[in-house]
């Protein structure tokens, strides 16, 4: 059974802004509200969700990424394209690059990448992303072309996930307590139990981005804990709120404003098979006849 979350995200007004069209200005702070904390924070160790929520595009950066609207958009390549057969994909990528630690980003680096993640015993939760890829070759520092061995319609936005971002060749053995990336914001401190927080990236390679000089995302499992703390001003932004009632009573408040919405998670409840009595076929024969598909 599957079902979409619903997401609201509760906002902070800023005093400082006076209105929508006003030019954003550089400097200040942000600490967001987040319900998990990630179990580490290189995010092409593992398939959790809340280490991408907080290193994603903010630390770390892939190939491409997907914008508010679902869309593919540039990453760390300019642009890209695709074979008639659609085997073949060459990516064109940004020049000028360099992670956190100096190490600059080229195509080299790229196929660095993709080769670990799909090499065997890798600890990439997706090593399928990079094993559909039959040969690598990198003509230039700046191109990069995959041949994969099958057609894969979702290669490209496989690219753009998690798993895909770039890690540095060196360096790279300690991303999970330590990560080095190439995006808008700087790794500073991990207090574990607490807080993530991460500063601006000078030299990133948009010197229009980030806006921000830090941010800091504040773990605070409990919903009722998330609004004390952001109605005391401790946090400026919960991520989500999974309670609908607490939402709508956050919107009462005129200092917050609060966005509604549907997130692309799915909640799946399944069984184990291998467990008693669901290891019994007839069990589960039973169990599917039993749901009221038509009312459900």
């Amino acid at each position: 059974m599957k079902k979409a979350m619903a997401i609201v995200l509760v906002l902070l007004a800023a005093v400082s802004v006076s209105g929508a069209a006003e030019t954003p200005q550089k400097g200040g702070s942000l600490i967001v509200c987040v319900g998990d904390e990630p179990p580490g924070l290189d995010p092409t160790a593992s398939a959790s969700a809340a280490i991408d929520r907080v290193v994603y595009s903010n630390i770390f950066e892939g190939l491409l990424k997907v914008d508010r609207t679902g869309k593919l958009v540039p990453g760390l390549a300019t642009r890209y394209e695709a074979s008639p057969d659609g085997r073949l994909f060459t990516f064109h990528l940004r020049p000028g690059v360099r992670f956190h630690n100096g190490e600059p980003f080229n195509a080299q680096v790229a196929r660095w990448n993709l080769e670990r993640g799909a090499a065997e015993g890798t600890k990439n939760a997706h090593p399928e992303f990079f094993r559909i890829i039959e040969k690598i070759e990198t003509p230039d520092d700046l191109t990069l072309k995959l041949t994969l061995k099958e057609v894969n319609s979702l290669f490209l936005f496989q690219m753009a996930e998690g798993d895909s971002v770039m890690l540095p060749m060196k360096g790279y053995e300690n991303t999970a307590a330590e990560p080095i990336g190439t995006g808008p914001f700087k790794f500073a401190r991990w207090a574990r139990g607490d807080r993530v927080e991460m500063v601006r990236n000078e030299a990133y390679w948009n010197p229009k981005l980030p806006y921000l000089d830090k941010v800091t995302f504040r773990f605070i499992k409990d919903p009722s804990a998330q609004v004390a703390a952001l109605k005391a001003g401790d946090v400026d932004i919960i991520g989500w709120v999974m309670a609908p009632e607490i939402a709508l009573g956050i919107s009462r408040d005129k200092r917050f404003k609060v966005l509604a919405g549907s997130s692309t998670s799915e909640v799946i409840m399944s069984t184990n098979n291998k467990a008693a009595p669901f290891d019994n076929k007839l069990v589960r024969q039973a169990m599917a006849h039993a749901i009221d598909r038509k009312g459900s």
